[in-house]
């Protein structure tokens, strides 16, 4: 009986054992897969970071790009403004005081616009205060008929060269001042400057 009892409690013992071993197989092989699927998941959640991170890289370096592009093309642009208006002004500074220097010119000018003006409307001219230009002798001397009609000569202390021309009433004036006269050159001959220089 005591073989027995030992029989049994070998018996007893092996299959502890067995059932021990089974059980340890069992959660070493679940630790395993659990192992494996958390590497597999590591692995997907590092290229997905990897890839994200790529792309986001990507994509600023394209921003960038695109702002270094727009920048350059802005500071291009803006020169090749620079450069345009340096030499039509230029150009303009000396053709305009040549031109509003030639009193027989601007006279000349000036009393074919108030005579054709005049056939229709009482006119006001606006003269410099200190009428270097000679405009009101010169008025006097070839435009007795235009004065006749209706045209008011005053002089005004806002004006340094040339005239202003306008209706008696006073509704609207058209400036020839040298001012004036500079503007509308360079605001004519920036752009055909620019083409000459820019356009291929």
């Amino acid at each position: 009986m005591e073989n027995r009892l030992q029989e049994l409690t070998e018996k007893i013992y092996r299959e502890g054992v067995e059932k021990g071993n089974e059980e340890a197989n069992r959660i070493i092989d679940q630790a395993t897969d659990e192992a494996r699927q958390l590497t597999q998941q590591a692995e997907q959640d590092a290229r997905a970071i990897l890839e994200k991170a790529r792309k986001e890289a990507s994509d600023m370096r394209r921003s960038i790009q695109a702002e270094l592009k727009l920048s350059y093309e802005q500071a291009v642009s803006t020169l090749k403004q620079e450069i345009a208006q340096l030499i039509s002004d230029s150009i303009v500074d000396k053709a305009s005081q040549q031109t509003i220097n030639d009193k027989n010119f601007f006279n000349t000018f000036l009393l074919k616009l108030a005579g054709s003006w005049s056939e229709t409307q009482d006119l006001r001219l606006s003269i410099p205060e200190n009428d270097e230009q000679g405009i009101e002798a010169y008025l006097a001397k070839n435009a007795s008929e235009i004065l006749k009609k209706g045209l008011r000569v005053e002089k005004v202390a806002g004006i340094k060269t040339g005239f202003q021309l306008g209706p008696a009433d006073g509704s609207y004036k058209v400036s020839f001042t040298d001012t004036e006269f500079e503007n509308f050159l360079k605001e004519l001959l920036r752009p055909r400057v620019a083409k000459l220089l820019f356009e291929n």
